[in-house]
């Protein structure tokens, strides 16, 4: 049986947090999963959407992160649960 491995990350939009948890992602567990979810969930301004896709983008040279954004703030396990229904993992 081909078993594969997804992490979700609920984010509520800190910059400084993506950037420590991608940090962490890129050096110590990028070849351990074969999908990350990261769930922006927050009514941000829209330069800051973009500068977190940017740096996204950076980390998913493999094509292994799934940005999704919803500009509403909801609560941890709604945010969680919307990334289930698009796991396929």
């Amino acid at each position: 049986m081909n078993r594969s491995r997804a992490a979700i990350l609920p984010f509520p939009g800190d910059p400084y947090l993506l950037n420590y948890w991608l940090g962490l992602y890129d050096r110590f567990w990028k070849d351990e999963i074969d999908r990350l979810y990261i769930c922006l969930n927050s009514p941000i301004e829209a330069v800051m959407v973009e500068y977190i896709k940017t740096r996204i983008a950076k980390s998913n040279e493999d094509g292994k992160i799934l940005f999704i954004y919803d500009p509403v703030q909801m609560e941890h396990g709604a945010v969680i649960n919307k990334a289930l229904d698009l796991v396929l993992e």
